[in-house]
C-alpha cells in the first residue's frame, strides 16, 4: 500500500502548486487575467484551495511574483558568491551570469515585465516588488566587488539595466540573449575599471582567472 504523505507536506505541495500556476496565468493573461478558478484549474487543486492559502486573489498574484524572484536571486547570489574566492574577470563573471540568466523562459521574462508594468499603476504591488529588486540591485553590486570595479552602486543600476534590456529584447525580437547578454556585461565591467583613477592597479583583473563554459 502506498503511503500517504504528511497532511503539512501535501499542503505546502498543493499551495506550491498554486503560486507556479499563478505565475504562469500571469505571463499568459497579465495580472487582469487571474482569477482563482483558472489558477485552482492550472494547480490541479480544487477552487477552495485559494481562498485556503490567500486571502485574496492580490495576495496569491503578490506571492507568485516574490516566490519567483527569491528563488531566482537567490541562484544569481550563489554564482557570485562562488566566484568570490576566485577574483573572477569581467568576462568570466559576464560569462557565468549570461548562462544562468539564459535559462530564464520566456515565459518568467513575459511575468516580469507584466509585474514591472502593473507596478506603474498600484502602489500596493510596487511595495511588494521593492525589496525583491533591491536583492537584485544588491547581488549585481557584489558583483563589482569580484571584478575590482569601486563604483558598486553605480555598476549594479547598469548592470540591471542590461540585462532587463536584453530580456526585453528577447520578448520583441525573438533572439536568444546569451551572447548579447554576455557582451554588454563585458564591456561594462572592463569599462569601469579602466576609467577608475588608477587602472594599471587594476589591469591584471582584466584577463580570464577562470572558465566557467
Amino acid at each position: 500500500m502506498t503511503k500517504r504523505r504528511p497532511v503539512q507536506e501535501r499542503g505546502e505541495a498543493s499551495r506550491d502548486a498554486l503560486l507556479h500556476a499563478a505565475l504562469e496565468l500571469l505571463a499568459e493573461r497579465g495580472m487582469a487575467g487571474l482569477s482563482h478558478r483558472a489558477i485552482a484549474d492550472r494547480a490541479g487543486v480544487s477552487p477552495g484551495m485559494t481562498s485556503y492559502f490567500f486571502s485574496s486573489l492580490d495576495e496569491l498574484g503578490r506571492d507568485a511574483i516574490i516566490s519567483h524572484y527569491t528563488a531566482r536571486t537567490a541562484e544569481l547570489r550563489t554564482v557570485v558568491d562562488a566566484m568570490h574566492d576566485l577574483r573572477a574577470s569581467p568576462s568570466v563573471m559576464a560569462r557565468a551570469a549570461a548562462n544562468l540568466l539564459a535559462t530564464n523562459t520566456e515565459q518568467l521574462i513575459l511575468a516580469h515585465f507584466e509585474v514591472c508594468l502593473n507596478a506603474a499603476r498600484r502602489p500596493d504591488l510596487r511595495e511588494a516588488l521593492a525589496p525583491m529588486l533591491a536583492i537584485l540591485h544588491d547581488v549585481a553590486e557584489r558583483v563589482a566587488d569580484v571584478i575590482g570595479v569601486e563604483d558598486r552602486v553605480g555598476f549594479g543600476i547598469a548592470a540591471v539595466a542590461i540585462i532587463d534590456g536584453v530580456q526585453l529584447r528577447r520578448l520583441a525580437q525573438g533572439i536568444a540573449g546569451r551572447d548579447e547578454m554576455e557582451e554588454a556585461l563585458t564591456m561594462l565591467g572592463v569599462g569601469m575599471i579602466a576609467l577608475q583613477e588608477d587602472p594599471d592597479r587594476w589591469r591584471t583583473r582584466l584577463g580570464t582567472v577562470a572558465d566557467t563554459s
